[in-house]
């Protein structure tokens, strides 16, 4: 794709032969990432590297006064994968959805520097998002939102929420093991539902949601699939969320 530019931000591909880049995104996704769901973590190394950047690429923010990588997606097509699986593979079956031909752009490990999440660089970053997907001529961008904590029960008003108004009605996706189910309460508000910013944004450009979630024990958290539809998206809301 090519670079998204405003007066303070430029989105562009992250250069992987830039080694120095790259450890400088693993960093972020270390510090404002890993380390936000679990504060006592400490690696040697304070970098985020699962093995997946070798067969991903990023998009990432740079604030153009400093030069500082402030925001960062990692995305993942089949041929950037080369026949391996999509990271939410590892917790969600997603079969339904691969034998759809639309074709699929995995994004994923989101991460904005704390000091910028008034929400242009989250909004500028998914515009790239989906220009990438629009420019390879795929129609779905997927990927996980985490609900700090392990405890579906904390997140009851959050999921029955996604449950009566946001559920995939084209995809039956679920989570291939660890899964939690969603409430089941009726009538709830999205004030009432306390819907996180990250989630709430999603789902007002016009995501949908898996059938159940993902306990991921490893990482904190409760994670829901998230499934957006190119051609049925808010590009409005998109447009005016990015100012």
């Amino acid at each position: 794709m090519d670079h998204i530019e405003t007066a303070d931000y430029l989105v562009r591909m992250l250069d992987h032969d830039n080694k120095d880049e790259l450890r400088e995104v693993q960093k972020l996704r270390y510090d404002y990432l890993l380390r936000d769901f679990d504060e006592n973590k400490n690696d040697s190394d304070g970098l985020d590297d699962d093995g997946y950047d070798a067969f991903s690429e990023s998009l990432i923010a740079v604030e153009k006064k400093t030069g500082r990588i402030v925001g960062t997606y990692r995305v993942a097509t089949d041929e950037t994968l080369r026949g391996g699986v999509f990271k939410c593979e590892e917790e969600f079956d997603i079969s339904s959805l691969r034998k759809d031909p639309g074709g699929i752009v995995e994004a994923g490990r989101a991460v904005i520097h704390r000091d910028y999440r008034g929400g242009v660089v989250f909004s500028l970053l998914w515009r790239g998002v989906i220009t990438y997907a629009r420019d390879l001529g795929l129609r779905y961008v997927i990927g996980t939102c985490s609900l700090h904590g392990t405890d579906p029960d904390v997140f009851v008003n959050c999921t029955s929420y996604l449950n009566q108004y946001h559920l995939s009605d084209r995809f039956a996706v679920r989570a291939a093991h660890d899964a939690f189910e969603y409430g089941t309460m009726q009538g709830l508000s999205a004030a009432e539902a306390g819907l996180p910013g990250l989630l709430k944004a999603y789902l007002k450009i016009g995501a949908k949601v898996s059938h159940n979630g993902f306990i991921d024990y490893d990482f904190n958290c409760c994670d829901v699939m998230i499934i957006l539809d190119r051609e049925n998206m808010n590009e409005r809301f998109l447009r005016r969320f990015a100012g």
